[in-house]
């Protein structure tokens, strides 16, 4: 009897067990707040304004190209053996070509070696259109003649036939090379004995001729 009534019992027990609610093991969760109604949703919030962008500078301007500083002018004329060189420097391209035509032009039977350096880098001279004026009797009447002027001093050496040739250049270069830069002539011309004996024979010759002339020009009595 007693074992017929627990077996009972036992069922009842397993068929209430099984009409309970099932256990939720994740634990309770909370349930989402009713929306009121008629509510309007929040504006969201306007974008900042963009900061203006700074307005680009202008370009600065180029600086101006620095003219190249002017070079002293310096003109060097030397004979050597058949030859003249021409070199050193010069502010004019068109009186460069004066001094070498003005030289092979006077001088056929010698070589005239051109080596300036021309152009308007170089400073220029007041005496340039005037400067054969003085090298073309220079070479004329001096043997192995050297020419150099530099920094307002001219310098004159070679062999000349007589001391009259010494004082002619001594007086001719200050009439001829002057500008405010002109300071001095140093004049180291040299009488050759040779030169002047040969020099003597040509004066005599020439008034000889000059001589005879005026005996033929005479009419007769």
């Amino acid at each position: 009897m007693k074992t017929a009534l627990s077996f009972a019992t036992a069922v009842a027990v397993l068929a209430l067990v099984s009409c309970e609610a099932p256990i939720d093991a994740g634990g309770p969760t909370d349930p989402a707040p009713p929306m009121a109604e008629n509510a309007t949703p929040k504006p969201e919030p306007a974008p900042a304004p963009a900061e203006p962008k700074p307005e680009p500078k202008p370009a600065a301007p180029e600086p101006e190209p620095i003219p190249p500083q002017s070079v002293p002018m310096v003109l060097d004329l030397k004979q050597v053996g058949n030859k003249i060189v021409v070199s050193g420097k010069l502010g004019s391209v068109y009186q460069a070509s004066d001094i070498y035509e003005g030289l092979a032009g006077a001088f056929p039977d010698i070589e005239v070696v051109q080596e300036l350096d021309a152009g308007p880098h170089v400073q220029p001279v007041a005496w340039g259109n005037r400067v054969l004026d003085v090298l073309l009797p220079f070479f004329a009447n001096v043997k192995n003649g050297h020419f150099r002027y530099e920094k307002g001093v001219t310098t004159l050496e070679g062999d000349v036939p007589s001391p009259r040739v010494v004082s002619a250049f001594q007086q001719l270069v200050p009439q001829v090379i002057l500008d405010f830069e002109t300071r001095d002539v140093v004049n180291r011309l040299r009488v050759d004995e040779k030169l002047a004996k040969e020099f003597e024979e040509k004066m005599k010759a020439k008034a000889r001729e000059q001589g005879k002339g005026k005996e033929k020009g005479k009419a007769p009595e």
